[in-house]
C-alpha cells in the first residue's frame, strides 16, 4: 500500500509521484491526482513529453481518467532535462516548455480539473511555472535534495520503496538478455501436449517450490510446457499465489469449477508469498522461447495489477502481447489498467477514508500524436 499526502508541499508530491512509478521519469508529463478539501493525493499518469500543440488532447486524456478516479483536481509535473544546468528562469522570465504548461493548464481547468501548481523539474532543481515570487521560487530553481530528502520519500524508503532510472529496469528481471548474462540456457519445451497427471505434477513442484522460496522452478521446461498448454493450469497458478487459493486451484485441475469468487480475494496480497511467486514466474518469462513468453509475462502482468503494481503491470502485458498478439490475459490486465480498475481488496477498507493503492497509478509511454494513449499501468 502506498502511503498517500493531504497538503503536501511541492517536494513531497513530486516524491509521491516518483516512487509511485518506481522510477523517475523524463521528458514527460506528470499529473498526480487530488481530491477533497485536505488535496489528498491518487492518481499518477504519465505521458510522453507532447507537442504544444497536443496539449489539449492531453488534457483530454488526464481529465478523464481523473475523473475515473475521483481525483477534482492536479498537480502538473513537466519533466525535462531541456535547461540543463542553465537557471530554469531566463532573463526574459521564460521557462523550457512553458507553453506546453499553459495550455495544459488552461485545458484541464476548461475539462473542470483545478490545477493547483505546475512544475517544471529539471536535471537538478524544479520551479514552479506559476509563481512569481523569486523568494519562493528562485530563478535557478530549487534543488532535487529537497524531493530525496522529503518526508514522503523517506516514508516510502521505509515502505521498501525504490526509483529506478528507467521504466525499463521495472522489468529487467523478464529480460532474456538477463537470463544470457547469468547462464541461464533458454528452455525447451518437451513434444507433445503434457497430459493431466503431467499437468498435476508440474503444479505440485510448484507449489512445492512457493513453501521453499525457491530460487527458480523445479523442472522449469515441465511447467513452461503445462502452462502453455493448459489455461486451466495457468489460472490454478494464479490462484495459489492468492491467500487461500490452494483449495481453488487444485478444484481446476480435478475439472471442477470453482465458485464465482474462487478464493477470498477481499484479503491484502502476502508479501513473501507474491514475491517468490514473482521470482519463480520471471525466471520462466526470461527463459523461454519466443513465441512462448506470453504465458509467464501474462501471469506476471495480472500479479502485479492484484499486487497494486500498475507500472509494472501494464509494462509486462505489453510484452506478452507483443510475444502472442491478442493474448486474452495479458489483454485483460491490460483493459483493467487502461481502465485504472483496482483489485477487489482494495474495496475492503472503508470508503470514506481509503487510502488509494499504487493501482491507481497510470503510465503511458505515447504521445499524444496518434501514438497510445494514456494507459494504467
Amino acid at each position: 500500500m502506498t502511503s498517500v499526502i493531504s497538503g503536501g508541499a511541492p517536494q513531497d508530491l513530486i516524491a509521491y509521484a516518483w516512487f509511485v512509478m518506481g522510477f523517475r521519469p523524463r521528458e514527460s508529463v506528470v499529473v498526480v491526482g487530488l481530491s477533497g478539501d485536505g488535496l489528498t493525493s491518487g492518481l499518477v499518469a504519465r505521458l510522453d513529453l507532447p507537442a504544444e500543440r497536443h496539449a489539449a488532447r492531453a488534457a483530454v486524456m488526464f481529465a478523464e481518467m481523473l475523473e475515473r478516479t475521483g481525483d477534482d483536481a492536479c498537480l502538473v509535473l513537466v519533466t525535462s532535462d531541456a535547461a540543463g544546468d542553465a537557471p530554469l528562469l531566463d532573463g526574459d522570465g521564460a521557462m523550457p516548455h512553458d507553453g506546453l504548461a499553459m495550455r495544459l493548464g488552461a485545458a484541464l481547468a476548461a475539462a473542470g480539473v483545478h490545477v493547483v501548481d505546475a512544475l517544471l523539474v529539471g536535471t537538478s532543481t524544479y520551479r514552479s511555472y506559476l509563481c512569481e515570487d523569486d523568494g519562493c521560487c528562485p530563478p535557478t530553481g530549487r534543488p532535487l535534495t529537497d524531493v530525496t530528502g522529503s518526508r514522503v520519500a523517506a516514508a516510502m524508503v521505509l515502505e521498501g520503496r525504490c526509483v529506478l532510472d528507467d521504466e525499463q529496469d521495472l522489468v529487467a528481471d523478464v529480460d532474456p538478455g538477463a537470463a544470457a548474462a547469468r547462464g541461464e540456457p533458454v528452455l525447451v519445451l518437451p513434444k507433445g501436449r503434457p497430459g493431466r497427471g503431467r499437468r498435476r505434477a508440474a503444479f505440485l513442484r510448484w507449489c512445492a517450490d512457493l513453501d521453499a522460496d525457491a530460487q527458480e522452478p523445479t523442472r522449469a521446461d515441465d511447467l513452461l510446457a503445462a502452462l502453455t498448454a493448459d489455461r486451466d493450469l495457468r489460472d490454478a497458478v494464479l490462484f495459489s499465489l492468492v491467500p487461500g487459493g490452494r483449495t481453488t486451484a487444485l478444484q481446476l485441475l480435478e475439472g471442477r469449477r470453482p465458485g464465482p469468487l474462487g478464493p477470498d480475494r477481499d484479503i491484502r496480497p502476502q508479501g513473501p508469498l507474491v514475491r517468490v511467486g514473482d521470482r519463480l514466474l520471471a525466471c520462466l518469462a526470461r527463459r523461454a522461447p519466443a513465441g512462448s513468453r506470453a504465458e509467464p509475462l501474462a501471469a506476471l502482468a495480472w500479479l502485479a495489477w492484484w499486487s497494486g503494481d500498475a507500472v509494472r503491470g501494464r509494462l509486462l502485458a505489453d510484452r506478452a502481447l507483443q510475444d502472442v498478439p491478442g493474448h486474452r490475459l495479458a489483454g485483460l490486465v491490460h483493459a483493467l489498467l487502461e481502465g485504472s480498475v483496482p483489485p477487489p481488496w482494495t474495496d475492503v477498507a472503508q470508503p470514506a477514508a481509503r487510502p488509494r493503492p499504487r493501482a491507481a497509478a497510470a503510465v503511458s509511454t505515447g504521445a499524444p500524436d496518434g501514438g497510445p494513449g494514456p494507459a494504467s499501468g
